[in-house]
């Protein structure tokens, strides 16, 4: 039998989680801890804080990263994404904060496909990330790029998740299906 792959781990995932949203037995404490493991088992290799230096609302940050994440994909794939299966494209997941004074996302990404592209760059892998963000925002915002995120990662980009009421954005919602 096949494993899944990355992504689709992650868009299963993502469907059990709405559906343990809509239970209530479970508290936001419980459902962030969950969340910290889950990301953990995906194998992600790089942390990310992409800041939009401006206020925005929810809706907008997703639009935002969707954008990212489609230039990303658009840099190691090139311009005609639908060919392209889902478990070769970018798997990141972003969770927003403080969206009324500096809105920004603090991601966990796996940037394993980028490598590539990444070495025709002077800037490398900061470089093609940069780009991407600042295409994304109109030329506002920066950037933070970790390498090998762990649990403290986790833990950290997650600490607004129960003041957001539990928002996240996952590049795979983004992916046509």
């Amino acid at each position: 039998m096949r494993q899944p792959t990355q992504n689709e781990l992650a868009y299963a995932c993502r469907v059990t989680y709405t559906l343990v949203m809509l239970d209530t037995r479970f508290s936001q404490n419980c459902r962030r801890r969950e969340f910290v493991r889950w990301i953990g088992e995906l194998e992600m290799t790089h942390a990310l804080t992409l800041n939009t230096d401006r206020v925005l609302s929810a809706k907008n940050l997703s639009a935002i990263f969707s954008l990212f994440c489609k230039k990303l994909d658009v840099m190691a794939h090139g311009r005609n994404l639908r060919g392209v299966p889902t478990e070769d494209r970018l798997l990141a997941i972003g969770f927003p904060e403080n969206l009324r004074t500096n809105a920004h996302l603090h991601v966990a990404a796996d940037l394993t496909f980028l490598q590539a592209p990444a070495r025709t760059r002077p800037a490398g892998l900061y470089g093609l990330i940069h780009d991407a963000w600042l295409q994304s925002t109109n030329n506002t915002g920066s950037i933070y790029v970790g390498l090998h995120p762990d649990r403290g990662w986790f833990e950290y980009m997650t600490k607004h998740f129960t003041r957001t009421g539990g928002q996240f954005f996952l590049s795979v919602d983004y992916h046509p299906h």
